[in-house]
């Protein structure tokens, strides 16, 4: 009897080995596959100017006949363009600032209406991809500034007076 029950506890362990490791190897098994795929990414275009415009004598950009070219008297006027650009993949804001050196009162307008100081001159906006824009600026000699001063400029042999403005434009990338 004894040889039975040495029989059958050797049969429950032997089921008990095949039950646990049929069962290990269900647990434990899975499906795994290893795939490689490569990304790209190619990077936008930034690409923007003002058309070679950095500084400009406005003693050239008269819009008068009545003296002689070169030269700019008290009340003239006068204009230049800004010719902006975006040749991007990306649209792009900007900020049109002017700097000024000049010693004769002159005051600037992007609207050839409101005539204020060059550095209170700020035209900003937005260019779209490929887009380009024309910003017209605006000048005048400022008469009401101090008359005096006005002829004895005029009457000045050495008539070292200059009127050059320069042109910033910051472009960024529009988030």
């Amino acid at each position: 009897m004894n040889f039975k029950k040495l029989f059958s506890i050797d049969k429950l362990i032997i089921v008990f080995i095949i039950t646990l490791v049929i069962a290990s190897t269900y647990t434990f098994s899975r499906y795994a596959s290893m795939h490689k795929a490569n990304g790209k990414a190619t990077i936008a275009k930034f690409k923007v100017g003002v058309d070679n415009i950095q500084s400009i004598d406005l003693f050239f950009t008269t819009d008068s006949n009545s003296v002689k070219p070169g030269k700019v008297a008290p009340g003239m006027t006068g204009s230049f363009k800004a010719e902006l650009s975006n040749d991007s993949e990306v649209v792009c804001d900007y900020v049109l600032t002017l700097n000024e050196d000049s010693n004769i009162p002159i005051l600037y307008s992007i609207d050839n209406n409101t005539f204020i100081g060059a550095s209170e001159i700020n035209a900003n906006g937005q260019l779209d991809i490929g887009e380009n824009k024309s910003i017209d600026i605006y000048w005048k000699w400022d008469i009401n500034a101090i008359s005096n001063i006005d002829t004895q400029m005029g009457q000045d042999d050495n008539n070292d007076y200059k009127a050059t403005v320069e042109l910033d434009v910051k472009f960024d990338q529009v988030d």
